[in-house]
């Protein structure tokens, strides 16, 4: 009896161990879309305080506000690109499968070059507004991209999937989703809009947001940005 319990204490760690020791080959990005000025001055402490990576994707010709809301400015996002990635967002922000191809083509191009031109150093990341691309967007982003990232679809070596968060997304499961990725060796890609008091459909509360780096944290995932994570550096 003794060496029953014995063997299904051992077979118990083993499995706990397996769920909770980050592999190798799992890896953590915090994405961070569209550029709000929480990204600056709440996002950024909360991060720099567990010396966490992120990648932070902008859309460069609305700096300052879009839909009411406060983003950062050039001398922000510069300040950020000292510490995380940033990413290219468009210039606009619009839906890319609905353009024509010299919009795409401007969309994409421009945006590099600008944000490039912000940082002092190569934009090599892009996140699709909405999660929204067909195949023209995919061969004109392939020109000037290293990676894209989108939302809820499947992954190959050029397109990553994010998953974005709402404000009635649990932080449990989002926990969950952390732990899944450990046991499964596998990237996660975590997309998150505004962090404010009152979220909207997308954003993420403070407390909330709070709540879920603290899970990241105790996981001890491996945390990258999201050209780190997706190329394997």
């Amino acid at each position: 009896m003794k060496r029953i319990v014995l063997i299904l204490l051992f077979v118990f760690i083993l499995v706990v161990a397996r769920v909770m020791i980050p592999n190798e080959e799992s890896c953590l990005s915090l994405a961070f879309d569209d550029g709000y000025e929480s990204h600056y001055f709440v996002v950024n402490s909360l991060l720099d305080e567990r010396n966490f990576s992120a990648t932070f994707f902008v859309f460069p010709e609305t700096v300052n506000e879009w839909n009411g809301r406060s983003l950062m400015n050039a001398s922000q996002i510069w300040d950020l690109s000292r510490d995380y990635e940033i990413g290219s967002h468009t210039m606009t922000h619009p839906y890319l499968n609905e353009l024509s191809d010299s919009e795409i083509e401007f969309e994409l191009a421009s945006s590099k070059k600008l944000l490039s031109e912000i940082i002092g150093k190569e934009i090599e990341v892009v996140a699709f507004p909405y999660g929204r691309y067909d195949e023209r967007v995919l061969n004109i982003s392939r020109k000037y991209y290293l990676l894209a990232r989108s939302l809820f679809s499947e992954s190959d070596d050029f397109l990553i999937s994010g998953f974005a968060l709402e404000n009635d997304t649990p932080v449990e499961d989002v926990c969950e989703m952390i732990d899944d990725a450990i046991l499964e060796k596998d990237n996660l890609v975590l997309v998150f809009h505004d962090v404010t008091e009152m979220p909207s459909q997308w954003d993420t509360s403070v407390e909330d947001f709070e709540k879920i780096l603290d899970c990241v944290e105790s996981s001890k995932i491996k945390i990258k940005t999201f050209g780190e994570c997706s190329l394997g550096n």
